[in-house]
């Protein structure tokens, strides 16, 4: 920018100014509100852990830490446990937005007794007969079951049935 100012005798100064508009904001980085626990040995990408992330520049690099530890590639936990779970995202101006996390991982609740099964017509059959569920933290939970679908044992034909379990920690 240039500015000349000029007396009342006609007298003048031109200056010559520089100015650079700088990005100091840092990208937006929010944890999906659902986030606390994880499955052992299952994958999650980044858009599983974070909400969408915002920055003005519209480009950014991200770091995903577990305890400290810098990691590539998918977030997979291979033991139960307490982690401190780090998300960072530097724009290209070197502003940084940062969330950080305690989250915890846990076994899955597995189900038992559910296997393919041929019936005789008319007969009484019951979908959770032999069926169980199992948790590692909260042992037997069969009664938490929920299932979807029907046996219509006047029809021939086949059904599928969808067991589900849900523990303590979703």
């Amino acid at each position: 920018i240039t500015v000349t100012g000029t007396d009342v005798n006609s007298n003048s100064t031109t200056e010559v100014f520089d100015i650079q508009a700088v990005d100091t904001i840092a990208p937006q980085v929010v944890m999906r509100e659902d986030i606390g626990y994880f499955a052992v040995g299952e994958a999650y990408v980044l858009g599983d852990i974070v909400e969408p992330i915002t920055d003005n520049s519209g480009s950014y690099e991200t770091t995903i830490s577990v305890d400290g530890n810098a990691i590539s590639g998918d977030v997979i936990f291979t033991e139960c446990g307490e982690y401190e779970l780090e998300i960072l995202a530097t724009d290209a101006s070197g502003n940084a937005g940062k969330v950080t996390q305690t989250v915890y991982a846990d076994l899955r609740p597995e189900l038992y007794g559910i296997a393919d099964k041929t019936i005789k017509l008319d007969t009484d059959y019951d979908v959770l007969e032999g069926v169980l569920a199992w948790d590692n933290e909260e042992g037997f939970i069969t009664d938490r079951i929920s299932v979807e679908g029907t046996v219509d044992t006047s029809v021939e034909g086949s059904t599928t049935i969808v067991y589900t379990i849900v523990d303590q920690n979703g």
